[in-house]
């Protein structure tokens, strides 16, 4: 199955305030699964007195902006961070053939992929050209700091054939970023 590359290049496209929760989060996914790194958003202009022009005070936008914080702080993480010069979309290997919209995977195949989608469950990710032993974690795009990695119901999958991520450690119908890495 061929990796599919989304092309993604996106600068101030949309406002954004603290009820857009949602869609900060899967900006956020999109753009830095794509390879790109970072992005823009206008705070406010639905509210006047709330817009980035003069805002000095970010309260009423914490819980939207730690939406955006989180994917950046897993890919700050020293095991995945040391990979990202080598890593490239590869969304193909979740089964998105070329779709702005989840699953998304991000990897530097045969040894690091992070896999972002909607719903955390029944993700599925192809290793059939992989040999090997991965192990799986779990992050929560729901906190800024992911609530650390954490296992799910699988914590080891295997190359050869397209696997199941399992269940993340909670919530299965809500998003969840999976990190599947080499076993050393």
């Amino acid at each position: 199955m061929p990796n599919s590359v989304r092309s993604f290049n996106h600068d101030e496209t949309w406002p954004i305030d603290e009820k857009q929760i949602d869609r900060a989060e899967s900006y956020a996914w999109q753009v830095l699964t794509a390879g790109g790194e970072g992005m823009d958003l206008y705070i406010g202009y639905n509210d006047p007195s709330y817009s980035d022009i003069g805002l000095e005070d970010f309260s009423r936008m914490r819980k939207t902006l730690d939406y955006v914080i989180s994917p950046a702080a897993l890919f700050t993480l020293p095991e995945v961070n040391k990979h990202l010069p080598q890593m490239a979309a590869a969304d193909g290997l979740v089964g998105n053939q070329g779709k702005n919209e989840p699953p998304f995977c991000f990897a530097k195949e045969g040894s690091i992929y992070i896999v972002y989608h909607k719903i955390g469950s029944d993700i599925r990710l192809d290793l059939s050209k992989q040999s090997g032993t991965f192990a799986v974690k779990w992050w929560n795009p729901r906190k800024s700091d992911g609530g650390g990695l954490q296992d799910g119901s699988i914590k080891k999958i295997s190359g050869g054939d397209t696997r199941s991520l399992g269940n993340p450690p909670s919530d299965p119908g809500s998003s969840w970023a999976a990190l599947v890495l080499l076993a050393n």
